[in-house]
């Protein structure tokens, strides 16, 4: 029976992820750096052999066998360096960095049955991190892990541990250049070689490169939110007064302490991922076979398996603790978030009682006009009929002028104040009447014509 069954549906799709930015696949295939990592008891001694593989020997490569006077084996093959995450700008290059096949796919496949390589690891299953492992038969085990992001320390690592022979072959992929040199710095020391033959060695320098992103992330986003408190004097300590931003821009901060949580979600998320890794490759130390194994072989395994162990343990603690620094880091982006809402509210309250305060202002110069012009229009209306009067009663159409008597068109003055107070008197009545009949009109907030409210004015 095919230990890999539920596995094979697409192995075609593994290759989709090398496309370049035509969505075709790149045709050529560059060279893998290939470490051989030889053991032998008698006399003890461990040979290190470092070549390339390139598609025209890589089944060659696969296929070799070896001695038997070698007490076990280690092969790490890496591929291709993946291209910067970021451009020649410093952002992000989208949808995902470049990333080269170490072979073609015939070829690939090809060395995977070879190698026994892990199934799960050739579906594009949209799967956003995985590990697993499958027992291929009494002495394969192939493990394959593949971690979240699909930018820094996305990695693809296929393992397969052969107990009869006590080989490992391992298989890294998708490292970004710095990365691709941290796996070959380790590979290249010497105090580590003797433990390079165990099948959990490669996943724990992987599990590695995943504190050591999720240690500068974490530093980041604390240095950012931690900032952002000080620039904004979200504090009461006075030691950091002088550290306060004057020209802060708080609708920007805003923003900016909310993308503070959201990189905080993101991190949190990768943390857990790593944890999750961390301690299910833990849970595997004593499930590998070695019945099979000499006694000077188990004492080889037991002993790299202890120091392996104790560094993936140490590992998992270090990620506890980042999600303990990062309950901080997100309570310290919360408060940002709040207290700058908080900040920002209080200047909208004070903007707003200062608008109040100025309309209050114009409202009351604005009364002490309307009260100048009403006592304009009173003295106009006062005086307007005697000027009517006067001007009328100068027309020619009246002759007051007397060749007899000087005195006759004195006498007839009173004329003029007979037509003049009455008509002042009918003025002012008629004014103070439709004054007080539109104050009423507007309290009853009336929708009919003027002529209609007044009549109701009059009844009522």
């Amino acid at each position: 029976m095919d230990p890999g069954v539920f596995y094979r549906r697409d192995q075609a799709a593994f290759f989709r992820g090398w496309e370049n930015a035509e969505h075709s696949l790149i045709p050529e295939a560059r060279p893998c750096s290939a470490t051989e990592i030889l053991y032998f008891s008698r006399p003890e001694k461990i040979g290190v052999k470092h070549e390339e593989v390139t598609d025209e020997n890589a089944v060659q490569w696969a296929s070799r066998s070896f001695d038997s006077e070698i007490d076990a084996s280690a092969r790490i093959l890496l591929a291709p360096a993946r291209s910067s995450s970021l451009n020649e700008a410093g952002k992000y290059v989208f949808p995902t960095p470049d990333t080269l096949p170490p072979f073609k796919p015939e070829t690939f496949n090809l060395v995977g049955d070879i190698l026994k390589l892990h199934p799960g690891g050739c579906v594009r299953n949209a799967q956003f991190s995985q590990v697993s492992k499958l027992v291929a038969s009494q002495d394969i085990t192939s493990i394959y892990i593949e971690t979240l992001s699909h930018r820094e320390c996305w990695i693809r690592l296929f393992v397969t541990f052969n107990s009869r022979n006590f080989t490992t072959t391992s298989l890294l992929l998708h490292l970004l250049p710095t990365e691709h040199a941290f796996i070959e710095q380790k590979l290249g020391d010497a105090a580590l070689q003797p433990l390079m033959h165990h099948p959990l060695f490669t996943p724990t320098l992987a599990v590695e490169l995943l504190f050591q992103e999720a240690s500068e992330y974490l530093h980041l986003v604390y240095c950012n939110s931690v900032g952002l408190y000080i620039a904004a004097e979200l504090h009461t300590n006075e030691g950091y007064r002088h550290l306060k931003k004057e020209d802060l821009d708080m609708e920007k901060a805003s923003e900016t302490a909310l993308g503070h949580e959201q990189h905080i979600l993101i991190l949190c998320e990768k943390i857990e991922s790593n944890l999750k890794i961390g301690t299910k490759l833990l849970s595997w130390f004593d499930d590998l076979p070695t019945d099979q194994a000499s006694a000077e072989q188990r004492t080889r395994f037991d002993s790299a398996g202890v120091i392996i162990r104790n560094r993936l343990e140490n590992l998992i603690d270090g990620f506890e603790f980042q999600l303990i620094r990062l309950k901080r880091v997100q309570g310290h982006a919360q408060y940002n978030r709040l207290g700058l809402q908080v900040r920002n509210a209080t200047l909208g309250n004070k903007l707003s009682a200062r608008i109040s305060e100025q309309s209050r202002d114009i409202a009351h110069e604005s009364r002490r006009d309307s009260s100048a012009m009403k006592a304009i229009a009173v003295l106009t209306m006062f005086f307007l009929p005697g000027t009517f009067f006067a001007t009328f009663f100068a027309m020619p159409l009246f002759e007051w002028s007397s060749s007899t008597s000087p005195s006759e068109a004195t006498g007839n003055v009173w004329i003029y104040w007979a037509a003049t107070i009455p008509a002042t008197i009918l003025v002012l009545v008629a004014w103070r009447l439709w004054y007080v009949f539109d104050e009423w009109r507007w309290s009853r907030e009336g929708k009919g014509t003027v002529y209609q409210d007044f009549w109701a004015w009059v009844r009522s």
